[in-house]
């Protein structure tokens, strides 16, 4: 950088050479930034996706076996995905969009699928329970999950 001194007033000029490099960089860091991050959400897409094939067999396996271990494998899994959702695509989510209300409603739904879960428990416990009230009580967990991450 040169600094020209003209009677009273100074004058800076930069390289031309020095900005554009610095531009071309910038570009760069954002390009692999971004690159990173798209790797990232479609890695988190895909152990989502397969955490929810799992929940559906344990689910299927639990109208099958409607045993105390059933449920709690269920269980099981399900809070996996939710702590899968919470710690990552949730922080995505808060990096690009600040919204306090998408705050409240992840909170709310999270809250929501333990409250299903413990009916879920009481259902798959009660002998005189069909298999249909079951049945729904997963489709609705299922319906929660898919909207966390969606």
């Amino acid at each position: 950088m040169r600094i020209k001194r003209n009677h009273h007033s100074f004058h800076t000029t930069l390289p031309a050479a020095d900005t554009s490099r610095k531009v071309a960089k910038n570009k760069a860091n954002s390009s692999f930034r971004h690159d990173l991050k798209d790797s990232l959400k479609e890695e988190i897409k895909q152990r989502l996706k397969n955490l929810l094939v799992d929940i559906d067999a344990q689910g299927q396996m639990l109208l099958r076996k409607r045993t105390l271990e059933s449920v709690l494998q269920y269980k099981t899994l399900v809070r996996k995905f939710l702590e899968l959702v919470i710690k990552n695509v949730y922080l995505l989510k808060e990096k690009i969009d600040f919204s306090p209300k998408g705050k409240h409603n992840v909170f709310i739904l999270v809250e929501n699928v333990d409250n299903q879960l413990e009916e879920l428990l009481k259902l798959a416990l009660d002998k005189e329970i069909n298999n249909l009230a079951l049945l729904d009580k997963i489709g609705e967990i299922r319906g929660i999950l898919i909207d966390l991450y969606s």
